[in-house]
C-alpha cells in the first residue's frame, strides 16, 4: 500500500456509497477493506505454512474499535508467533486480528425462534515482513505485510471460556469509536 488507510475513512452509516469513493467495495464484496493493485492474492498455497509460538499464551490483549472493525492486538513475553513458507518469503511477525461481522438468523429445518442467533464472522490475521520492524513500516513496502482470512459461523453465547466468548463478552467495552479495553487472555490448558 501507498499509505496507511485513515482511520474515518468509512462509515458503516454510509455503506450503500462506499462503491463511489472505493470501487473495490461493490456489490458482493461490502467489506471496508483496502485492495491495492500490487496486492497478491493466493487462494492455494502449495507449499505449507510454518508457524512458531502460536501455543504461547499473550501476557496482555486488547480489543479496539477503529470505526469500521474491532482490532484485537497482544503482548508477548519472549518472541511473538511468527509464520514462514508457502507464498511468503522470509518470516512475518503477527501483529493483530481483526473482525467483522453481521448478524443473521440461520434456520436449517428447525424454526427460527426455535435457534439461537448466529453470527457470520470474518477474521483478518495480520503479520509483517520481520525485518521491516513494524506493522507501520511494512505497510508501505512491497511484500511487507501478510495477511490471512477466515470465515465462519459462530452462535452468541457457544464460547464461554474461549478467544470468541472473551471477545463477545467484552464488546460492550468498545462501543464507541477509538475505545479501547483490556481483555483476559484464554487460558491455555482449555
Amino acid at each position: 500500500m501507498d499509505a496507511a488507510p485513515q482511520e474515518d475513512a468509512f462509515s458503516y452509516k454510509d455503506a450503500k456509497n462506499w462503491v463511489k469513493k472505493y470501487p473495490e467495495c461493490y456489490g458482493k464484496h461490502q467489506s471496508p477493506v483496502i485492495i491495492d493493485a500490487r496486492m497478491k492474492v493466493v487462494e492455494h498455497i502449495d507449499e505449507q505454512l510454518t508457524p512458531t509460538n502460536f501455543n504461547k499464551t499473550p501476557k496482555k490483549m486488547t480489543i479496539k474499535n477503529t470505526g469500521h472493525t474491532v482490532e484485537l492486538k497482544a503482548d508477548w513475553t519472549g518472541e511473538p508467533p511468527k509464520i514462514k513458507g508457502g507464498p511468503l518469503v522470509g518470516n512475518y511477525v503477527f501483529d493483530k486480528i481483526t473482525f467483522h461481522w453481521a448478524q443473521k438468523e440461520w434456520s436449517e429445518g428447525i424454526g427460527v425462534n426455535d435457534e439461537p442467533t448466529m453470527i457470520e464472522m470474518e477474521m483478518h490475521l495480520f503479520f509483517y515482513k520481520e525485518d521491516l520492524k513494524s506493522f507501520e513500516n511494512a505497510q508501505s513496502k512491497k511484500d511487507g505485510l501478510a495477511a490471512f482470512k477466515v470465515s465462519f459461523k459462530t452462535g452468541l453465547g457457544d464460547h464461554d471460556d474461549d478467544l470468541f466468548g472473551n471477545l463477545e463478552k467484552n464488546l460492550r467495552k468498545v462501543q464507541s469509536q477509538n475505545s479501547t479495553a483490556a481483555i483476559d487472555t484464554p487460558d491455555p490448558h482449555i
